[in-house]
């Protein structure tokens, strides 16, 4: 049985090269705590939406929006302990970067605003308490676990001075399917950055 396409969700997301997200997913599966997304890791620029035109249109605008940005190196390289965003009670451990004056940051924080910007009036944004916040860059390295879980999976990973550096020359628009609490991607398109190409990735469902 296929879903409709009105129940897909979208989002865009850098993902990682596979040999840094094959690491990190290593390093989550082992340290207690950690969990690691079944569709690998990521940094996510537009958070889950539903177009309110067709998938097409977002597509072009995307194509559009990363034309005028060129490839640029990214750096994650601190672990910090935040609250998670809908439950005060427990905490996310990031990985960011303690560098921010790099040309690496501005860019992404620019591109951002850009996708957002040109995509607002083509979706319906299903995590708008999460899309007003100020925008971190980050890797998140499990969903959410109490303060002293947390405290102690940053430590691991201060230990093991986690941190990746890549260069980012494409996004890619991700297609999800199933509820809030157990959603597979179906489907992602991949957009380089300086080109007007778009290159679709047809997935299995990630059990």
């Amino acid at each position: 049985m296929t879903t409709p396409e009105s129940e897909y969700r979208y989002s865009i997301q850098i993902l990682l090269p596979e040999t840094l997200d094959r690491r990190l997913r290593d390093w989550a599966e082992q340290a207690p705590g950690g969990t690691w997304p079944s569709w690998g890791g990521h940094i996510t620029l537009v958070n889950r939406f539903v177009p309110n035109c067709h998938i097409e249109t977002v597509e072009r605008e995307v194509s559009d929006v990363c034309q005028a940005f060129s490839p640029f190196t990214l750096r994650l390289d601190q672990v910090i302990c935040e609250p998670h965003w809908r439950y005060p009670h427990l905490r996310t451990v990031l990985l960011v970067a303690k560098e921010r004056s790099n040309p690496g940051f501005a860019t992404i924080l620019r591109l951002r605003d850009a996708l957002n910007a040109g995509l607002s009036p083509l979706k319906r944004d299903l995590l708008p308490e999460v899309s007003q916040r100020p925008f971190v860059p980050h890797v998140m390295l499990t969903r959410g676990i109490s303060e002293a879980e947390a405290t102690e999976l940053a430590q691991h990973a201060a230990e093991a001075q986690l941190h990746i550096e890549f260069m980012v020359d494409r996004i890619h628009l991700l297609q999800f399917a199933g509820s809030e609490g157990d959603m597979a991607v179906c489907r992602y398109a991949g957009f380089s950055l300086g080109r007007p190409t778009i290159i679709p990735l047809p997935l299995e469902p990630v059990i």
